[in-house]
């Protein structure tokens, strides 16, 4: 559904041009849940506002189904932006409109009729979760519901595309879940394709089918999401995964004879009874220091550190039998 071709942009310095983003090309796919994580400064931010144009890109195209955007004029510009919802980290809501005000604005800029404003707005904040919040102004809620009512004012046209810039990160653990779970339903109730910028690992596990990883400007790393958690391919990715693993430093080595392993696996694996067979089959002795399992959006991942103590050939077999069976092994310690 978005295609981004070799999407480039510089920003003037004293010291010369900073390119904030570099020849990114990224397909994203109609009805997904698609992560792009990075640092501060990463370039992330600037790239969501290239695909609704809120900045103008240097060089590279910017397909949305059929249409490139950078070459539409300011009319047709509008009416594709009719189809791309935003919603920020800060709200930026009207302080002097109430809830219902907030959210019809979009509609009254469009040219809506009253009435069918008057039920957009109703539908929109049913689907949000704030009703009764209606009449209200936005110094009277809490950060979540701000957060509510922005998502509902990105929504109330009916866009195709949704695009979270930081959208929780002004928030707490708690509240972030919880508007999480409203974007998972909202994509799934009005068909949206979703773009979630974010710097933290826990939203794109709970939430996101595909993450890219920025850095410098340049995405550096593209794939599934669990495919990301079990082998990433770059320093920065595996300093976000490890980020969200038990803590190796718990338990130290008992002996020479011991071995610390972390064991990362997926879906089914979790079920079946890997330590047991392990123990019975090669006579090691198997101490669980950490364990938890995490549902990323597609599959469950289970990350275990485990402490292996037997003879080093019997440890050995034991490490060839985890990879057999697609378990992913890092020697912690030895």
């Amino acid at each position: 559904m978005i295609h981004l071709k070799s999407l480039t942009k510089t920003f003037p310095h004293p010291d010369g041009k900073i390119t904030a983003v570099d020849q990114v090309t990224l397909k994203i796919n109609t009805g997904e849940i698609f992560g792009i994580i990075g640092l501060s400064g990463a370039g992330k931010s600037t790239l969501v506002r290239l695909i609704n144009r809120l900045e103008e890109a240097d060089s590279g195209e910017i397909w949305i189904d059929d249409t490139e955007l950078r070459n539409l004029n300011k009319l047709k510009l509008n009416i594709v932006r009719k189809e791309i919802g935003m919603i920020f980290q800060h709200f930026n809501l009207l302080e002097s409109r109430t809830v219902e005000e907030n959210v019809a604005f979009p509609l009254e800029l469009a040219g809506m009729k009253k009435k069918e404003i008057g039920e957009r707005v109703q539908e929109t904040l049913r689907l949000v979760g704030l009703l009764d919040k209606a009449k209200v102004h936005p110094a009277q809620l809490s950060g979540g519901q701000k957060q509510r009512v922005a998502i509902a004012r990105a929504i109330a046209n009916r866009p195709k595309i949704l695009l979270c810039d930081e959208a929780t990160s002004a928030l707490d653990p708690q509240t972030t879940k919880s508007i999480l779970t409203l974007l998972k339903e909202l994509k799934n109730t009005l068909n949206l394709t979703v773009i979630m910028i974010t710097h933290e690992m826990e939203v794109i596990r709970e939430i996101c089918e595909r993450v890219a990883v920025m850095q410098n400007g340049a995405v550096i790393e593209c794939d599934a999401v669990e495919t990301v958690f079990m082998h990433p391919k770059t320093e920065l990715t595996r300093s976000f995964v490890t980020h969200l693993r038990p803590d190796r430093k718990q338990v130290a080595p008992k002996d020479a004879a011991s071995y610390r392993l972390q064991l990362t696996f997926l879906g089914d694996s979790i079920q079946e009874p890997l330590l047991s067979r392990t123990i019975q089959k090669y006579g090691v002795e198997i101490n669980i220091l950490a364990a938890e399992i995490n549902q990323l959006a597609t599959v469950p991942v289970g990350n275990l550190l485990v402490e292996v103590s037997g003879s080093k050939e019997e440890i050995e077999f034991c490490i060839h039998a985890f990879h057999q069976q697609n378990i992913q092994v890092e020697v912690v310690s030895a």
